[in-house]
C-alpha cells in the first residue's frame, strides 16, 4: 500500500478492505489512472484489480466485501485465472469460451482448453443474491461516500453528513453503507404516504437512525 491518503488518517483506513478496493478502483475510474499505477500503488496484481471491479460492476459495495477462501472450479480456472476471465464477461452476452482461452493464453501465459472455462465460469455461484439493496444504491451511497471522503481531505464537511461521518469511523465502509441501504426504503416508504418533513426534522431522524446503528461495533470488515 503506496497510497499516502491511508498513512495517519483516521478515515483512510488500510484495514477497511472494502474502502480501500474501492479507494484502488476509484483510481482509474475517477482519477484516470492505468490499472497498471493502481495496482501496483496498492499492492495488488492486475487480475486481482479486474476481479475487484468485476465484483463491483457486478454488486456495488457489496462485491468488495472479502468472500471466505475455497475452491471455485477446474484447478486451472482459480485465483488470478478466475478473476481474469470475470472482469471480461458482458452480462447478457453468451461466454466466448474460445476468445478468452485466447486472451488467457496471450495475457497470462497458460493453456485453459475452452470447456474448461466454459465449466468453471457455470459453476460461479451468485454471491451477492442477499445483498440487493447495496447493490441497487450503490450510486447514491458513493455520492454520500464523496461527501466524506471530500470532508476528510480538507473540505467543509456539511452539517447533515456529520452523523454519517461518526458513523463511518464508527462501523467502516461496509457497515456504513448496509446501514444507508437499510434506512432509504424506510424512508421512502415514508415519504410515500406523508407530506415533506421540514429539513431540520428530516435531520434529526437521520441523526437518530445513525445514533442506533452506531450502538454496535466495531469499525473493521472480517
Amino acid at each position: 500500500m503506496r497510497d499516502p491518503k491511508f498513512q495517519g488518517s483516521e478515515f483512510f483506513d488500510p484495514h477497511d478492505a472494502v474502502q480501500v478496493k474501492h479507494e484502488m478502483l476509484r483510481r482509474v475510474s475517477i482519477d484516470n489512472a492505468s490499472v497498471t499505477e493502481a495496482s501496483n500503488e496498492y499492492g495488488v496484481s492486475r487480475p486481482t484489480y479486474y476481479q475487484a471491479k468485476a465484483s463491483f460492476d457486478a454488486a456495488g459495495i457489496a462485491g468488495l466485501v472479502p468472500k471466505k477462501p475455497g475452491p471455485r472450479g477446474p484447478h486451472k480456472v482459480q485465483g488470478e485465472v478466475l478473476a481474469f476471465l470475470q472482469a471480461r464477461l458482458v452480462p447478457g452476452e453468451p461466454v466466448r469460451a474460445r476468445e478468452l482461452a485466447s486472451l488467457v493464453r496471450a495475457e497470462l501465459g497458460i493453456e485453459v482448453h475452452p470447456r474448461t472455462i466454459e465449466r468453471a465460469l457455470k459453476k460461479l455461484p451468485d454471491e451477492h443474491a442477499t445483498t440487493p439493496a447495496c447493490s441497487i444504491l450503490s450510486p447514491a451511497i458513493a455520492a454520500q461516500y464523496e461527501v466524506l471522503r471530500m470532508a476528510a481531505l480538507g473540505e467543509a464537511l456539511p452539517p447533515t453528513a456529520r452523523s454519517g461521518l461518526m458513523l463511518f469511523l464508527r462501523r467502516g465502509m461496509w457497515g456504513w453503507a448496509q446501514t444507508l441501504a437499510a434506512a432509504a426504503p424506510v424512508q421512502q416508504s415514508v415519504a410515500s404516504r406523508t407530506p415533506p418533513v421540514p429539513r431540520n426534522e428530516h435531520t434529526a431522524v437521520v441523526y437518530v437512525l445513525a445514533t442506533m446503528a452506531m450502538s454496535t461495533p466495531e469499525r473493521r470488515t472480517p
